[in-house]
């Protein structure tokens, strides 16, 4: 009898063990889960930053592209403003010179205009001195 009890105790041992054990594989199953749902999360967090950090270079790389679109504008609008300001200058250099030469033909008319007046003023007296003599030798 004393060996029976022991064997039914030792049964009944067995099997709290076995129950004991189960549970503990479930449990070591959903710690597994739960690791390997961890890992997945972490993976994905790691996943996000490298995301995160490649938009921001991305961002980062069209802004300098950017900058330099405007800076390559500016230049190319300072050399046509160069240009022009060079054409500016021959035009403005072209029509002093042109200003220089109607002055000129001016000055060149107005002194024939004046010598033309003088010469026609001498040939008047002397027409008028020519006159003059013709009546009084006619007088005479």
């Amino acid at each position: 009898a004393r060996f029976e009890a022991a064997a039914t105790a030792a049964a009944a041992r067995k099997e709290q063990l076995e129950r004991e054990a189960a549970s503990a594989a479930e449990a070591l199953k959903r710690l597994q889960i739960e690791q390997e749902t961890a890992q997945a999360a972490v993976n994905e967090t790691k996943r996000i930053n490298e995301l995160e950090i490649a938009l921001r270079q991305a961002k980062e790389a069209e802004v300098a592209a950017k900058a330099e679109a405007l800076r390559i504008v500016a230049e190319s609008a300072a050399a046509a403003a160069a240009v022009r300001k060079q054409q500016l200058e021959i035009e403005a250099a072209k029509a002093t010179e042109t200003l220089k030469v109607l002055r000129d033909e001016q000055t060149t008319t107005k002194t024939a205009m004046a010598e033309t007046t003088m010469a026609e003023g001498i040939r008047i007296n002397e027409l008028e001195i020519a006159l003059r003599m013709a009546k009084e030798a006619e007088v005479a």
